[in-house]
């Protein structure tokens, strides 16, 4: 058993998969580094300023621009809520008198039974007249004053609106003014118009479309993070990246036996089969472990140059329980991509499994069919709490809660501990049993 793993090492450092996908890893976490370190800079910051000004900027002129069709009652806005009042208590007053003008007259002048307001209707508009109030409505448009304001609408010279007024010779003056009114657009903004958005609104805008809540975004304007453990997790780990190269590294590594010939020479003798497979088996943990290391200790240096500090400080034992937490998720990862490689001896299927399975996709899609089917069947609610994909979600916050019992687990007495270790233990025994009995037995 120890002469093939030291083989199986000799070729795996000689190999190229192994180190390619390390490169990935340390190129991904670089990435993801320099990103955390770009958008806590103050470069950062001033990009964002100048952003929600010039959004505010723009914001601004297209409301000075805005079509006034594009909500017709903005007119009426702008006038201010005095002169509009204004307007519709001369028009009211005299609605009277221009009904009883006639219908069909050309020209029509009355005096209505309140002597004080006069109205003249002819073929150039309609004007109103009551006291200090005025409403004068035309081809052109309309002007309201109240004696101390007056407002000037104009309508746009192509509108077929501006003949109304002279076709509606006969009528009330609601008919006459209605046909201006409905098209016309304030060419400048009321005293009483709403206030520009600043570029502090813009900003609180932005936010409100950012998924960081103010906590994350402290961290990182501090440039502090919780713990060493929760940034590891929250870099590689919660993703299902680090698990899913590790898989691929260790697919590839147990088809290769099949494909290059030697698993057919070594395993000529049946009673070497069992020690075959407990040994590729082993081969599983070491690359994990390999895996899981190396993401660590990329992710501690490239923190400690970027100059991250965090928050907790975390005991050597408490960082060495979540290293072997997460090492075992790996692991237990691994034995699930050597069954599928050992039972079809195919690439192609062992590296589509490292892909879908281990980088928890597939695991998601299956959770959400059963939280559909669960309203049928409840205990099938219970069913993604043994996914390794929650095992993964447990150890996302880092090392702080690992030894806390949860009311959230189906055994509320077990801290993440204990329900981590229960789950991975249960993948192993029942991965390795598979390998040792079924694999064993399938033809060369």
């Amino acid at each position: 058993m120890f002469n093939l793993l030291k083989s199986d090492l000799f070729r795996l450092v000689r190999g190229r998969a192994l180190w390619v996908c390390l490169a990935v890893l340390l190129f991904v976490s670089v990435m993801g580094t320099g990103l955390l370190t770009f958008i806590s800079s103050p470069e950062f910051a001033s990009m964002v300023n100048a952003a929600a000004e010039a959004s505010a900027s723009v914001d601004t002129a297209g409301d000075a621009g805005a079509d006034p069709h594009d909500d017709k009652a903005d007119a009426w806005e702008s006038l201010g809520e005095s002169s509009e009042a204004a307007a519709w208590e001369a028009l009211g007053a005299s609605s009277e008198a221009i009904a009883e003008a006639g219908e069909g007259a050309a020209a029509t002048e009355s005096e209505a039974s309140d002597a004080k307001t006069s109205v003249h209707l002819d073929k150039d508009g309609l004007e109103v007249h009551d006291g200090s109030k005025s409403v004068v409505a035309g081809k052109s448009g309309i002007s309201v004053s109240d004696g101390t304001t007056d407002v000037r609408i104009d309508v746009k010279a192509n509108e077929n609106s501006s003949d109304g007024a002279s076709d509606a010779g006969t009528g009330s003056a609601s008919e006459a003014a209605a046909p201006a009114s409905s098209e016309t657009a304030a060419d400048t903004p009321a005293d009483g118009a709403p206030a520009a958005s600043t570029p502090a609104d813009a900003i609180r805008a932005a936010d409100d479309d950012v998924d960081l809540t103010s906590e994350e975004i402290a961290v990182l304007n501090d440039r502090q993070f919780p713990s060493f453990t929760h940034s590891v997790a929250q870099m590689l780990l919660t993703g299902g990246f680090l698990g899913m190269l590790s898989s691929i590294v260790f697919g590839l590594a147990c088809v290769a036996d099949f494909s290059s010939g030697f698993a057919k020479t070594l395993l000529a003798s049946k009673g070497r089969r069992r020690t075959y497979y407990a040994e590729k088996l082993v081969l599983g943990g070491i690359v994990a472990g390999i895996f899981t290391l190396a993401g660590a200790v990329i992710t501690g240096v490239l923190f400690s140059v970027a100059g991250f500090s965090f928050d907790a400080a975390e005991s050597v034992g408490s960082v060495a329980l979540w290293l072997a937490l997460a090492w075992l998720t790996l692991t237990a990862y691994n034995f699930v991509i050597g069954v599928v490689a050992w039972s079809t001896h195919s690439t192609s299927a062992a590296v589509t499994c490292a892909v879908l399975v281990s980088s928890t996709i597939a695991e998601s899609l299956v959770g959400q069919l059963l939280a559909l089917l669960s309203a049928a069947l409840k205990p099938l609610a219970l069913l993604p709490n043994f996914f390794l994909a929650n095992n993964i979600s447990l150890l996302g916050s880092g090392s702080a809660d690992l030894l806390t019992a949860s009311a959230g687990l189906p055994i509320p007495a077990l801290t993440p501990t204990g329900w981590v270790l229960l789950v991975c233990l249960l993948y192993i025994m029942v991965l390795g049993a598979l390998a040792l009995t079924l694999c064993k037995r399938k033809d060369i």
